[in-house]
């Protein structure tokens, strides 16, 4: 046994086996003091200890994880009804709702969607009873009644316009409005560019169309300030214009025979001129 030789740390001892050890010499009796023990009994309570707090973080982690989940979806789920109604309502659907299950912000912005909705809703409708109220009236107007969209193209004809063009609706509806006008459309693209700056309120001209004549009225439609298209009348004044001719032609007449009146008194007058120089030459006899 030598003083100051004595080991301790951790080791493989005699029977191969990881002890943590220690040892004290003792000179005076040649013994040597020898205790160990393995480092699996050593770290045991460490080993558990580390266990423990392992456990205890996946649980904490497990929690966290499930409540964000759960917190997560009771967001997300309100939200994505709000997103597929909006689809459902940008496709047309006017009558979805959607279910308020909380009274927070979610269920503040789900009740906001509602009454938009329904807004919408009654608005739509109100429209449409417009809409329908408008079409019939065009539809039973004497004239032919055309509409344009802000590019200048066809959205609409009614009956008779379609009997004034020869044409159907479908064959016209997105062409330029001058393809039922019967002027050049450079001219007519003049027109309505001016309509678009506000500088011209309406346009007038007199068409021969088929054989017919047609005072052709064109005006701006305006919306909260801003241009959406153009509505055309084509008024027939076929009659009128058979009317003046007739008119045009009497007054010719009337003045001829006035011209023939004139003419037939002045011969009146010499005649009557002569007949007094006659008496006269008469009388002196």
């Amino acid at each position: 046994c030598l003083a100051g030789k004595e080991i301790s740390g951790i080791y493989t001892n005699y029977a191969e086996t990881e002890v943590i050890g220690t040892s004290k010499c003792f000179p005076d009796t040649g013994w040597i003091l020898l205790v160990e023990t393995s480092t699996a009994q050593a770290f045991a309570p460490a080993r558990n200890l580390l266990n423990n707090f392992i456990a205890l973080g996946i649980f904490i982690a497990l929690v966290v994880t499930l409540t964000a989940y759960l917190l997560a979806r009771r967001i997300a789920k309100p939200v994505l009804r709000l997103s597929k109604a909006t689809q459902k309502l940008g496709s047309g659907d006017f009558g979805i709702q959607v279910a308020v299950t909380s009274r927070d912000e979610i269920g503040e912005l789900t009740s906001s969607f509602n009454t938009m909705v329904t807004r919408l809703a009654e608005s739509r409708a109100e429209a449409l009873v417009e809409k329908n109220r408008l079409e019939t009236l065009i539809h039973d107007i004497s004239e032919g009644v055309a509409f344009a969209d802000a590019d200048d193209n066809i959205l609409m004809l009614n009956p008779r316009a379609e009997e004034v063009l020869g044409a159907k609706e479908g064959d016209l509806i997105g062409k330029p409005l001058h393809t039922c006008h019967g002027t050049s459309g450079s001219h007519l693209a003049e027109v309505l560019k001016a309509f678009k700056k506000g500088k011209q309120e309406h346009y007038v001209i007199e068409l021969a169309i088929r054989e017919r004549h047609f005072e052709v009225t064109m005006s701006p439609i305006w919306q909260e300030g801003s241009y959406v298209g153009t509505i055309k009348v084509l008024h027939d004044i076929t009659e009128h214009k058979l009317a003046e001719e007739a008119v045009n032609q009497a007054n010719e007449k009337l003045t001829m025979w006035v011209e023939e009146l004139k003419e037939r008194n002045r011969e009146i007058a010499l005649l009557s001129s002569l007949d007094e120089l006659l008496q006269a030459c008469r009388t002196s006899d």
